[in-house]
């Protein structure tokens, strides 16, 4: 990663000139692709019409290039009509350098007005945190001073939200110091059929620690599947809307509303195959369970998709892809589906190695091992075997694959350890 540059361009030179003070009488900044002039100028520090130093100019185009937004912060004075003129000169930080920002568990103020709040004592904070500088302490500082203000007393703390496995997608912010629960959720827009069905899905929350994280989780594997499996394939939901009920013995109990709109019901039009040659199309579709002419069970056919994808996996086609692609038909609440299949190639069995184990348990697991070095990869042959071989008591394991993409080959490592 390349480090920001700080480039200094003055073209305004007098003697004792850094200890002088001049009147900016000209006030601006270019070459920002994400915000404008005003936006920058404000989080400089510079003020049009004041008395400012040389030396203040130079620290806020400091303090703008450790915000972490910018990649790169040039500045100049020159020399005008009653003062001075001082432009800064920009290039924003790559995206990638920065991660939206998640409120977690702030419920006091919509997040609509958080981001206005501190876009106003910050105004380079629009949504987004770098991943490094200063702006991510600000907002905390700036957060702290908002729910002051709200009458909330709790410390706001920071931290990435990673899911394990998965690179961090936001940078989340949250109140770290007290309790707050969900004491009512319900989902508007929800249909009557759905009603009972969408309540005793909502109902699985209710109680648990307030976490727009985890509460847009259980919209996407909660709710949502509920929709998908009689045939609302366009669900769509909102964010959770907290609202506070009260504050309580030290707990804040909040109501919770997922908007959702639930679209066209659509039934099943017709399948198509492309690209299928080492499994036979009629045993693909046996694994199907979709019928003409009824609503698409959307959960179950993902899973079907799933367990196409593992029939490849068996026979070491490790990269297989299935993919569903619907043709919707809105008029008449129908959807045929594409299912494109790419095969990819075939891998075959590489080297097996045992770790963590006596010599004698590594020798009588090999023994039992039917996978052999030569033959098509099953990756699902380790969890399987694992699941029927005998382990000693408190034994988990890791299962390590090393893929050679040029030999197609993968080699297979064992870690056993003992549980704590």
């Amino acid at each position: 990663m390349t480090r920001p540059l700080f480039l200094l361009l003055v073209l305004f030179v007098a003697i004792n000139a850094h200890a002088q003070r001049f009147t900016v009488v000209d006030l601006r900044a270019t070459g920002s692709q994400r915000y404008s002039s005003d936006e920058i100028t404000a989080a400089s520090g510079i003020i049009k019409g004041r008395d400012t130093s040389l030396d203040e100019v130079k620290a806020a185009a400091q303090k703008l290039l450790s915000e972490g937004v910018f990649h790169e912060v040039g500045y100049r004075h020159t020399q005008a009509t009653g003062g001075m003129r001082v432009e800064f000169t920009v290039k924003d930080a790559d995206l990638d350098q920065s991660l939206p920002a998640d409120f977690d568990n702030i419920v006091w103020l919509p997040t609509a007005e958080l981001e206005t709040q501190i876009h106003q004592r910050l105004p380079l904070f629009k949504g987004r945190v770098p991943l490094n500088g200063t702006l991510g302490d600000e907002i905390v500082a700036a957060l702290q001073e908002v729910l002051a203000h709200a009458g909330v007393k709790g410390h706001v703390s920071s931290s990435l939200h990673e899911i394990a496995g998965q690179p961090a997608d936001a940078m989340r912010f949250l109140v770290d110091d007290m309790d707050i629960k969900v004491a009512q959720i319900g989902v508007t827009g929800a249909s009557h059929p759905f009603d009972a069905e969408v309540q005793n899905e909502a109902a699985k929350v209710l109680n648990a620690t307030y976490s727009q994280s985890q509460l847009r989780y259980f919209i996407a594997h909660g709710l949502r599947i509920v929709y998908l499996r009689h045939g609302y394939l366009k669900a769509e939901f909102g964010g959770p809307q907290p609202a506070v009920l009260s504050n309580d013995a030290g707990i804040t109990r909040v109501k919770v509303i997922i908007p959702v709109t639930e679209g066209r019901q659509y039934k099943l039009a017709g399948l198509k195959w492309s690209g299928a040659t080492v499994i036979p199309v009629a045993q693909l579709g046996s694994l199907l369970h979709l019928a003409g002419g009824v609503p698409v069970d959307g959960a179950q056919f993902e899973h079907d998709l799933y367990q196409i994808r593992e029939q490849y996996a068996r026979r070491g086609y490790m990269k297989a892809e299935v993919n569903a692609l619907p043709n919707f038909d809105d008029a008449q609440g129908a959807v045929s589906y594409q299912l494109a299949v790419i095969e990819g190639p075939q891998y075959k069995m590489g080297k097996l190695d045992v770790e963590g184990l006596a010599k004698g348990s590594v020798e009588r697991l090999i023994s039992a091992w039917k996978l052999r070095e030569g033959e098509p990869y099953d990756s699902t042959y380790v969890r399987n075997f694992l699941k029927a071989y005998q382990l000693p008591e408190g034994i988990s394991y890791q299962a390590e694959q090393e893929v050679d993409d040029v030999n197609k080959i993968v080699d297979t490592t064992i870690v056993f350890r003992k549980e704590r």
